[in-house]
């Protein structure tokens, strides 16, 4: 067995003790890296700066070569850019696309950089490249405008110059429509104006397009189910129902005042029309009464923007309501270049609507019409044939018997006149007598009038008032209103169609409401009086912006 001796465990002893420079090669090795490191990330960092300003140049650029509104060849606008920043020698390609109703502008770029950390590793140069593509131009815009022209639009405006909020949403409009066609080129846009208020006013032409069986010839609207709100598309093989001419308001008033459904060639939807002339006077000639229906507005505007819709557009071309250029309206949602914007403007909630039941729009009513001496209406009603109620074998309340403008008090006949009144008073009266239909009766006499002013004068129940109206029409509240536009919205938004909301001077559940109906949070603008023209204007701007699109 070997032994060590006593130098060598003396030796091994004094190097287990060492403390000096056992690690200094190490620290070295890592010192060099780190210095590598962080020159490599030095060279990244000059590299990724150069890139941006670059390419923040070469955006600026594209987007004022593209714009159409400047007269200026686009190349020489690109080239300018560059020489003022001094960096022309980066430029390494420029395209121009220049259209009827659109230009685009490509640009390459590339900056070579020498690295100063980079070559120790055998990376001598960095190349930083560019590309930058900017379009302007609308291929094919179609656009639905949806007004609110209720009677709250009649409220006095806070714009100096402007009566009321009326006048504020008619001139915002119009500049809207002037700023969208000083844009695009004849024959590339189409505006389809929708007023509501408690309906829509279609017209007579839509009406008759869709095949719907007209009970009257006073207002044009029509009565949508609940499945109509269910899809963007306008089921042109369903027989619609016209909605009934009626005032769902007015008590002591016996003419109707202001009908659910507004009368009046003023009241009616222009469908896609190229010349802005023809919608501005339309939104020149706009009134407002009546309550709000938003989703009955926008219900409209989704069909019309459809290719569902699109025969119904032909349709009308050849009848010349709709410009022949405008006949292949609307595009389908593929084609390349079409764009779809809903712009919906409302000032509160959506109301309270009454829907006529159907058996109340046609058909024999129990009312009967007395003129005397040719000129003096006077109403009686078979109470029997209504509510089972009459006085002995007198089944007729009648309003009064009149003669030359003379009436005599309500009373109970066995028939529906009392003309006998004049014969015995040896006059004769040249009188006609006639059973009217229920739409005629709704033409010559409000339903709250006639429920309160014969029912309950001749019962003297006021409880008839109630069961009458009870039985005569639906609401439709203003919550399932709101349920039926939310829906058209979201269906809306799945067809790629852009939805714009404006709320003008509204509410919190009306803003809820409107911002959740809009496209998204840019799309949604809640403004007061003084704002609005500028809204419509950066609306329509927005629909005709500059669009970076590499």
């Amino acid at each position: 067995m070997s032994r060590m001796s006593p130098i060598s465990a003396l030796r091994i002893a004094r190097f287990g003790n060492e403390e000096e420079g056992s690690l200094t090669i190490m620290a070295l090795f890592f010192f060099i890296c780190m210095v590598m490191i962080g020159g490599l990330s030095l060279d990244i960092m000059v590299f990724e700066n150069n890139r941006t300003r670059l390419q923040n140049l070469s955006d600026r650029a594209v987007l004022a070569a593209t714009a159409m509104n400047q007269e200026g060849d686009p190349e020489a606008v690109v080239r300018s850019y560059f020489d003022k920043a001094g960096m022309s020698s980066n430029l390494a390609g420029i395209q121009v696309s220049q259209g009827l109703v659109a230009r685009t502008v490509s640009v390459q770029t590339a900056q070579p950089m020498r690295t100063m950390f980079m070559n120790m590793t055998g990376v001598t140069q960095l190349k930083a490249q560019t590309n930058s593509t900017a379009v302007e131009g609308m291929d094919q815009l179609e656009v639905a405008l949806v007004l609110d022209v209720s009677n709250s639009m009649n409220q006095a405006s806070n714009v100096p110059g402007m009566a009321t909020k009326l006048d504020d949403m008619k001139n915002a409009a119009k500049r809207f429509i002037d700023v969208i066609y000083d844009n695009a080129d004849q024959g590339t846009v189409s505006v389809t104006l929708i007023p509501y208020n408690t309906q829509v006013n279609a017209g007579r032409d839509i009406l008759e397009a869709l095949n719907v069986q007209l009970d009257h010839e006073h207002s044009f609207c029509l009565d949508f189910d609940d499945t109509d709100y269910g899809a963007v598309a306008m089921n042109t093989s369903k027989a619609y129902s016209q909605a009934a001419h009626f005032d769902q308001w007015h008590v002591n008033e016996q003419d109707p005042v202001v009908t659910v459904c507004r009368s009046g060639s003023n009241q009616e939807i222009k469908l896609h029309q190229s010349d802005p002339e023809v919608i501005k006077a339309q939104i020149d000639a706009l009134t407002a009464h009546g309550n709000t229906s938003s989703e009955i507005g926008m219900k409209w505007a989704a069909s019309l923007l459809d290719p569902s819709t699109r025969d119904l557009v032909q349709q009308l071309s050849s009848n010349g309501v709709v410009p022949n250029e405008m006949s292949n309206r609307p595009l389908d949602y593929d084609v390349d270049g079409a764009r779809k914007v809903v712009i919906l403007l409302t000032d509160g909630i959506n109301t309270e609507q009454m829907r006529m039941n159907n058996q109340y729009k046609n058909g024999m009513s129990p009312v009967y019409e007395t003129v005397n001496d040719g000129a003096t209406e006077t109403f009686s009603v078979d109470m029997r044939s209504l509510f089972n109620r009459a006085y002995g074998n007198r089944n007729f309340w009648a309003k009064a018997d009149c003669y030359l403008g003379i009436c005599w008090n309500d009373t109970w006949n066995q028939t529906p006149t009392l003309g006998w009144v004049a014969s015995l008073l040896g006059f004769n009266p040249n009188y006609g007598q006639r059973r009217l239909t229920w739409q005629e009766t709704w033409e010559t006499m409000n339903p709250r009038h006639l429920a309160w002013h014969y029912l309950v004068d001749a019962s003297e129940n006021s409880q008839d008032y109630y069961d009458f109206l009870d039985g005569l029409w639906s609401p439709v509240s203003g919550a399932t209103k709101d349920t039926r536009l939310l829906g058209m919205c979201n269906d809306m938004r799945e067809e790629s169609i852009t939805v714009y909301t404006i709320g003008f001077e509204i509410n919190d559940h009306a803003r809820d409401i409107m911002g959740r109906c809009a496209s998204n949070a840019n799309t949604f603008i809640d403004v007061t009086g003084d704002d609005l023209e500028e809204t419509f204007a950066s609306i329509a701007t927005s629909i005709t912006r500059l669009r970076l699109t590499q």
